[in-house]
């Protein structure tokens, strides 16, 4: 079994984040990886300096020829870009059979500040996703208001109609705290914060490593802490052999 999972985001020449870093978390993880891209970009690790939308029918024209013929077990979204490209990836993905999970990760931002993708993109796909999995800052713009993380859980409970990891990297503190909420159970996973500059492309990693685990039928749980303990790993081997001469440089996938 191959596992196939359907990226679709932007495209990093570098890399680090992005469709390139999906393929590679999924790959080594034991999935079978298909990419279409929304956007090229000019980055590496010194930051984003140029960003090219791609024509929604040229998305959908993609998407087109791969669901039509190889069927994904799951579907990872990252970075939409406009509420254009959002309509046609969601037009597109309803021919897809309810059961395949879908997950969505609100790329709104690069590491090094440039503003990546829109709000309304990002609700446009909402009634159709399985988990969204924003950073901090990432649920503060979905809800209109910056909170404690705690209360951000609270808001997000009420204000989403689908379940939700929210990831903690951008707090304070020694460790690491993400929040899992599967609709029903809220769970917290914890992990010492790693001091390093290797850090571009953790949210696609993440995203990228749950979407593979819940191809191969992990329960979301389950699937998020594999997940998490992958992303771990990712970050503690690129700070023993780091890429780069920029302040972002790319995990060990």
């Amino acid at each position: 079994m191959r596992y196939p999972v359907l990226f679709i985001g932007g495209s990093d020449p570098s890399g680090g984040a992005g469709i390139q870093a999906d393929i590679k978390s999924c790959q080594a993880l034991g999935g079978y990886a298909m990419a279409v891209p929304t956007a090229l970009t000019v980055q590496n690790t010194h930051g984003v300096s140029q960003l090219e939308l791609l024509p929604p029918s040229l998305v959908a024209a993609q998407l087109n020829g791969v669901l039509g013929d190889i069927a994904p077990l799951a579907v990872k979204v990252g970075m939409l870009g406009s509420p254009a490209i959002a309509e046609a990836v969601a037009d597109t993905l309803k021919a897809l059979p309810s059961a395949v999970p879908l997950v969505l990760d609100p790329v709104l931002s690069a590491s090094s500040g440039m503003k990546l993708g829109a709000l309304e993109a990002i609700r446009t796909l909402l009634p159709r996703v399985s988990l969204l999995t924003p950073n901090l800052p990432e649920a503060a713009s979905l809800l209109g208001q910056h909170l404690p993380a705690e209360t951000l859980v609270a808001a997000l409970q009420e204000a989403l109609p689908c379940p939700f990891l929210l990831k903690g990297g951008h707090g304070e503190g020694a460790i690491l705290r993400d929040w899992l909420w599967d609709g029903q159970r809220l769970t917290s996973l914890t992990a010492r914060r790693q001091r390093s500059n290797q850090l571009h492309g953790t949210g696609c990693t993440l995203a990228a490593a749950l979407a593979t685990e819940l191809a191969k039928g992990r329960p979301l749980a389950l699937a998020a802490v594999l997940a998490h303990q992958y992303l771990q790993g990712a970050i503690t081997r690129a700070a023993k052999a780091p890429l780069g001469q920029g302040p972002h440089g790319p995990l060990a996938h």
